[in-house]
């Protein structure tokens, strides 16, 4: 997958991007997408993510394959600890 690319100086990120790690406090295992997918199966984590770090864009994670089933909103920032959806999260895409 492609590295996320910025527009020129103090531009607004294209897609932006998603760290996904499979332990709490960005640790285990690191992923980087800046696309939709619709099953992390295909990526080999399906059910693994405990934490993740969004750089830009509004994403939303959800539980089942296929954006389907429980689905937040997730902004940029950082998500140490994901509470019910660690180790639940199947699917993602950007929303804005």
């Amino acid at each position: 997958m492609r590295i996320a690319q910025r527009d020129a100086p103090g531009g607004r990120e294209q897609r932006g991007s998603v760290e996904l790690y499979t332990a709490p406090n960005f640790g285990g295992n690191r992923y980087l997408l800046n696309q939709d997918l619709d099953n992390f199966s295909n990526g080999g984590f399906n059910d693994r993510i405990a934490s993740f770090t969004i750089s830009g864009g509004q994403w939303e994670m959800c539980v089942d394959a296929g954006f389907r089933g429980r689905c937040v909103v997730f902004g940029p920032g950082r998500y140490a600890n994901l509470g019910q959806l660690s180790n639940q999260l199947s699917s993602m895409r950007r929303v804005d």
